[in-house]
């Protein structure tokens, strides 16, 4: 079973004498991201010197801001995406009831993830579903 990342951790910690993590330790480089990074400071000296002078605090909070940013992005996405899926569970009432009693027995810290997740297949079953020949259908 492989070691979480925690543990790895915690063990190494632990075998430190100050309880510090190995000063000797090198994460492991990825060939093709190290390429990448090199090509881009290559191409862009000004703002590889730029981050040069720029203190560890203020790189930590650009980091940290991007990710923020990333995370909001996301959020936003799944909101999107549920008004959607609401809607089109609003014009589909029977359905609509199908997922409310299935998500009832679901435990209720996963029920938003679960109503999500059948909405989404309700609608994917919906799209595969044959079409019926000789139904006119109003557009």
């Amino acid at each position: 079973m492989a070691e979480r990342l925690h543990q790895k951790l915690a063990r190494q910690n632990a075998a430190s004498p100050d309880g510090a993590p190995d000063a000797g330790f090198k994460p492991p480089e990825n060939p093709e991201v190290v390429a990448k990074i090199n090509k881009f400071r290559e191409e862009n000296p000004r703002y590889s010197e730029y981050l040069k002078g720029l203190s560890r605090e203020r790189l930590e909070n650009m980091a940290i801001l991007r990710k923020i940013d990333s995370v909001e992005q996301t959020e936003r996405i799944r909101d999107a995406t549920a008004r959607k899926l609401d809607a089109w569970l609003e014009s589909r009432p029977e359905e609509a009831q199908k997922i409310a009693a299935a998500v009832a027995k679901v435990a209720p810290e996963q029920q938003g993830a679960t109503r999500s997740r059948m909405i989404k297949a309700a609608v994917q079953r919906e799209g595969l579903r044959p079409v019926q020949v000789g139904t006119a259908q109003k557009v």
